[in-house]
């Protein structure tokens, strides 16, 4: 049995999303475990495997561990087995297969007013712009949120009249830091 990996990019790191690249890295050697548990005894093909930042060697010392009889070849294929925004298939014997692992989309913002539709297992949303702790808060069990974010409570009553009817988080950040007396640059 012959299995073809495909653009798994073992050292690849999504743009802006490096403190989560442990997540990402164990979740495509997830990938790398579940292919060598459901098939033991197979020739594996291991195309695009490096990413950008993988040297020959190392993904070699990797793929070792979970795999007896594997080749590494540099061209990209049309399918992808990568678990990072992407739902991973491979070529089982010339037909293309979906496996059924751990997905991760990675999703970026310039505002929270449209939130993607979750497709994947986990979800991780990059905003551009300064968000309410409170509506990172409210995100937190269906999105993991990278952003800058601060309290946006008021503090009175007049903090209170000028913020209420203000919908851009970031606009209620600079009113409020003028209102207590801070600088806008």
């Amino acid at each position: 049995m012959e299995i073809k990996v495909a653009n798994l990019e073992l050292y690849s790191v999504p743009f802006r999303v490096s403190m989560l690249w442990n997540i990402i890295y164990q979740l495509k050697l997830s990938v790398l475990d579940l292919l060598s548990k459901q098939y033991q005894d197979a020739h594996f093909i291991f195309y695009n495997a490096l990413g950008e930042y993988g040297t020959y060697d190392k993904v070699e010392e990797i793929l070792s561990v979970y795999f007896k009889d594997f080749e590494i070849l540099d061209e990209k294929l049309e399918f992808s087995t990568s678990p990072i925004n992407n739902l991973p298939v491979i070529e089982k014997d010339g037909k293309l297969e979906r496996l059924d692992c751990e997905t991760l989309g990675i999703y970026y913002l310039n505002n929270l007013n449209k939130l993607p539709e979750k497709k994947y297992s986990k979800n991780i949303l990059v905003v551009n712009e300064l968000v309410d702790k409170k509506r990172i808060d409210a995100l937190k069990d269906d999105y993991i949120v990278i952003s800058q974010n601060k309290e946006l409570d008021y503090k009175n009553l007049f903090e209170r009249k000028v913020l209420e009817d203000i919908e851009n988080d970031t606009t209620k950040a600079v009113l409020l830091d003028l209102l207590r007396g801070g600088s806008v640059c």
